[in-house]
């Protein structure tokens, strides 16, 4: 449970279903906020400044997707995105608006608990168990484990809780190739194989942040077999 107070925003127009999960959270230690639309979500997301997202797809004025994108150009904070369409193409546009993590309804509630407090433990400063204390640095990136903050060539880099953790799992693996697989065990939960382009997709996020040029890469690498690196890696 939460040490303290995480504010989870949840954007959906069932009312029945946001008063269910509003009880739960809270009795979980949560301080929850909702919107009952897109617009309304867009506007609490901006003035209030929750810690956690968690957007549905159907919502009035202006759907889950585009009210991701929108609360994407100001805030970082993570975003779960619910859904009842369990289509990949579905999941894909989600990932794609900005999302940290989806569920498609009805999901079970420790599945979401525990998506909730990962995502929220990321977003927060603070060291990784078993990160090394000192920062990594690759020619002009730079990683602070104990601040969580990314540097190139001096400017900071705004990277969401997900494109942390996978940068984080790069970094500890730097100078070797890591399976596409193992990535998405690592960063989302083992044995999840609900979606291939998980992965693909955040690397894509990482580096339209981190390169100079996207499509010629220096830092995240691609390699045979579905792997990456951080810089070159000994296959």
């Amino acid at each position: 449970m939460p040490q303290t107070k995480t504010r989870v925003l949840i954007a959906d127009d069932e009312a029945q279903y946001v008063r269910s999960l509003t009880y739960i959270l809270q009795a979980k230690g949560y301080a929850v906020m909702a919107a009952a639309d897109g617009q309304e979500a867009v506007e609490s997301a901006e003035h209030l400044a929750p810690d956690v997202m968690m957007l549905d797809v159907r919502i009035p004025k202006v759907d889950g997707f585009e009210t991701c994108r929108r609360i994407r150009a100001f805030s970082l904070a993570p975003i779960i995105m619910i859904t009842a369409l369990g289509h990949e193409n579905d999941i894909l546009v989600g990932l794609e608006a900005g999302a940290d993590d989806y569920l498609i309804k009805p999901f079970d509630i420790e599945v979401l608990l525990a998506r909730l407090e990962a995502l929220s433990s990321w977003a927060a400063a603070g060291s990784e168990p078993g990160a090394p204390a000192a920062e990594f640095r690759l020619r002009d990136l730079r990683v602070d484990y104990a601040a969580r903050q990314v540097w190139l060539a001096q400017q900071p880099v705004p990277l969401t809780a997900a494109e942390h953790r996978l940068l984080h799992e790069l970094v500890m693996a730097a100078g070797r190739a890591v399976p596409q697989d193992v990535l998405q065990g690592s960063v989302w939960s083992p044995g999840r194989a609900d979606v291939d382009q998980f992965v693909p997709i955040f690397i894509e996020r990482l580096r339209k942040k981190i390169e100079a040029d996207p499509d010629e890469p220096k830092y995240v690498l691609s390699h045979p077999g579905q792997c990456y690196s951080l810089g070159p890696a000994r296959l």
